[in-house]
């Protein structure tokens, strides 16, 4: 089968968006598929891209509903297999009847959470398979990489470390704050991904609850450059919000592979990935209470942080771009 992805995403390595298109086109290859990415800004130059290149695929990938009408074309008119990786539901309000549409002229999917394929009742073939993955050798960091970024966080040497790393959207991250104030045992917490305007209103709320001296906000930093953040971590915090069926938070990914606690909310999906007590610890909200109990009860117990950290290690490997691959490929 030779594959033609399509996309109108700007593609960077940088934003998790567009990582996932780049990972998975990168793994199929590594599977011997000859693949082929197609980005475009602009609707009718991808559509010009596809009708140029009608001979040269069988497939035609796509996971941005709004393109429909390219994938209608290419099942319809040139008669091509048609794949739609499905991300979204009702959560997208005015945009939620184009999943639909999409998934009508697909000839299989690719559903990003077990809800998202039971919400949509799909018939036709599909898999699951979940909407990231993660590079387990990037966390083969040295220690000597570890101890020089915790002293210039200003990090000290013998107090547990919670973190929070990713994007604000959809989560709760003065939650996070507030429970360092309900927390008995003692921690400090570090979180990694702020933009400039969010640094300095999450700087801003530390210092009303007099906890500056507890709390570390780091801007921004790439994909490449995290999974040393996350092996400074006794603890891994996720307080995901919204409770869409496709609300799976992508980070579980490199939490697991970075072989530590980790304390999540369920949102729509996450109990896909997190399996309480086994290797990780679930949460029914995003509540700074929750999270401050369920961080003193693992602080309690250390035979059962390190049970549930050599666990998390250990299913990370589910989790790899190069599985996600060999899933989709079931569908080729």
């Amino acid at each position: 089968m030779s594959i033609l992805y399509i996309t109108r995403a700007n593609l960077s390595f940088s934003r998790a968006h567009t990582q996932n298109i780049l990972k998975t086109v990168e793994a199929l290859r590594q599977h011997g598929d000859a693949i082929e990415l197609v980005a475009q800004k602009n609707s009718l130059a991808l559509f010009i891209s596809v009708l140029k290149k009608r001979l040269s695929f069988s497939v035609l990938y796509f996971r941005d509903p709004y393109i429909w009408w390219i994938a209608l074309f290419a099942r319809f008119v040139l008669h091509k297999k048609v794949i739609f990786e499905v991300h979204g539901s009702y959560e997208w309000r005015m945009g939620a009847p184009f999943w639909h549409i999409a998934l009508a002229v697909s000839t299989s999917a690719v559903f990003i959470t077990k809800k998202l394929a039971e919400y949509y009742r799909y018939r036709k073939p599909f898999v699951v398979t979940h909407t990231s993955g993660v590079d387990l050798d990037s966390f083969a960091v040295s220690p000597e990489i570890l101890r020089t970024l915790r002293t210039s966080l200003g990090l000290a040497p013998d107090i547990p470390v919670l973190v929070y790393a990713g994007s604000f959207l959809w989560y709760d991250i003065n939650v996070l704050l507030e429970m360092m104030l309900k927390i008995k045992h003692p921690a400090q917490l570090v979180i990694v991904g702020a933009k400039a305007y969010e640094e300095q209103e999450l700087q801003a709320l530390a210092k009303s609850l007099g906890a500056s001296d507890r709390i570390h906000i780091i801007g921004r930093v790439t994909p490449a450059l995290l999974p040393p953040y996350l092996l400074l971590a006794d603890i891994l915090l996720n307080p995901l919000k919204i409770t869409y069926p496709s609300s799976i938070s992508s980070k579980l990914y490199e939490y697991l592979a970075a072989g530590k606690v980790i304390i999540s909310t369920r949102g729509g999906a996450n109990d896909e990935v997190i399996e309480n007590s086994r290797n990780g610890v679930l949460l029914d909200d995003a509540d700074s209470a929750l999270f401050a109990h369920a961080v003193d009860e693992l602080l309690s117990d250390p035979a059962k942080m390190r049970q549930l950290s050599d666990t998390a290690k250990h299913d990370s490997v589910r989790y790899t771009w190069d599985a996600r691959a060999k899933t989709i490929k079931t569908l080729l």
